[in-house]
């Protein structure tokens, strides 16, 4: 009986072992490489993941965050003068000494080309130098809940205090992604550009073939040192669902994220937001009638299937409204979340116009008074 116990628990203890995590689809595509996650951009609901918190350098994914700060630290018409102490070695988008070169230039530089010399560059620009320019990374990281992440480089040359995880990179492109420039350069093919002295043109073409060969692609960044071996960050929308997929250190990495992307976007599923909202009028002060219509905005939304009944509803709508009204004012709005995330916001507004009716004026004033006093209870 002894030996049979044994025998069951070592067979427990070895498929936990062999499963490499926990999906929410028993038809997950098997991929296989070090560090990689599949999540939801919006509720950040993880479809897939492997090893997601272990470190690892990310290598150029790196430029992400230098490319972020840089957008983040305003004026990118702002031309920098191009010295020796920003040169770099690896990848470069060209840069000479004595060149003239706006910050913006630096961040197609180093979102296309993966130019180290562009990351150099702005990095002492904005930073002053590279310590306080990954001080700041550090910080943004922080900011942003990277809790296994350390910045050393801007470019993502490997250094002993260098590293991420793929839970952490997929938070940070998750980011970096609403900011309307950052994505305009992490989905351009290519870009030309003008810089130097003289000015010479050049034209850059990205390095994430994603962008060419999956339908839906939006960014964002790749990397690859020997250290690190093939790093890629990546993003897909179809249909309103968008997808954020990670790999750190896997060979395979453009067949693993196409994959893992045509797994996830079957894994979404429509839900009717502001459906279940029974709100229909709010109290009236000083109008016609004692209550004046509302409209809920309602929209159709993709959710992860797995979160359909796990969503909280939360409604802001202001306790009464005085008239004059006009229809399409905002009253209030309301919020889908799980687990103290947001998955959408809508809006609630007037749905007619009310005039305000004449009356004595003492009797207003108290009467306000009244809701005024009920709203702060």
């Amino acid at each position: 009986m002894k030996r049979i116990l044994i025998s069951f628990f070592s067979i427990i203890l070895a498929l936990l072992v062999c499963v490499p995590c926990p999906l929410t689809n028993a038809l997950a595509p098997s991929v296989s490489g070090g560090g990689i996650i599949l999540m939801d951009a919006n509720s950040k609901h993880i479809f897939y993941e492997k090893d997601i918190h272990k470190k690892r350098p990310m290598a150029s994914t790196t430029k992400i965050m230098t490319v972020l700060l840089t957008i983040e630290s305003g004026n990118l018409e702002r031309e920098i003068t191009f010295t020796r102490n920003m040169i770099a070695e690896g990848s470069n988008m060209g840069l000479k000494v004595g060149d003239k070169v706006s910050l913006y230039s630096l961040c197609v530089g180093m979102m296309l080309s993966s130019g180290n010399d562009a990351a150099n560059a702005a990095a002492i620009s904005v930073g002053g130098n590279i310590e306080n320019f990954c001080k700041l990374m550090n910080q943004k990281a922080k900011d942003l809940g990277m809790k296994n992440t350390s910045f050393e480089t801007p470019s993502g040359l490997d250094g002993e205090h260098h590293y991420s995880t793929s839970y952490d990179m997929a938070l940070l492109a998750i980011y970096a992604m609403k900011n309307d420039t950052f994505k305009k350069l992490a989905s351009a093919k290519s870009m030309k550009i003008s810089f130097g002295t003289p000015k010479r043109e050049c034209t850059y073409y990205n390095h994430n073939k994603l962008l060419s060969s999956y339908k839906g692609a939006v960014g964002v960044k790749t990397g690859f040192t020997k250290k690190s071996g093939r790093c890629l960050v990546s993003m897909a929308e179809r249909d309103g669902a968008s997808l954020v997929c990670v790999t750190l250190n896997t060979g395979d990495d453009w067949n693993v994220h196409k994959k893992l992307f045509d797994f996830g976007f079957e894994q979404f599923t429509d839900f009717e937001a502001g459906k279940d909202i029974s709100l229909s009028t709010l109290p009236l002060v000083g109008g016609e009638k004692c209550t004046v219509d509302i409209l809920i905005e309602e929209k159709i939304i993709k959710i992860p299937k797995d979160l359909v009944e796990k969503v909280k509803l939360s409604v802001q709508v202001e306790p009464f409204v005085y008239a004059p009204t006009y229809k399409g004012d905002v009253v209030g709005e309301y919020f889908y979340h799980f687990e103290g995330r947001e998955i959408f916001r809508g809006m609630i507004y007037l749905n007619e116009d009310i005039t305000l009716k004449p009356c004595n004026p003492v009797k207003l004033f108290f009467e306000r008074l009244f809701y005024s006093f009920r709203r702060m209870l």
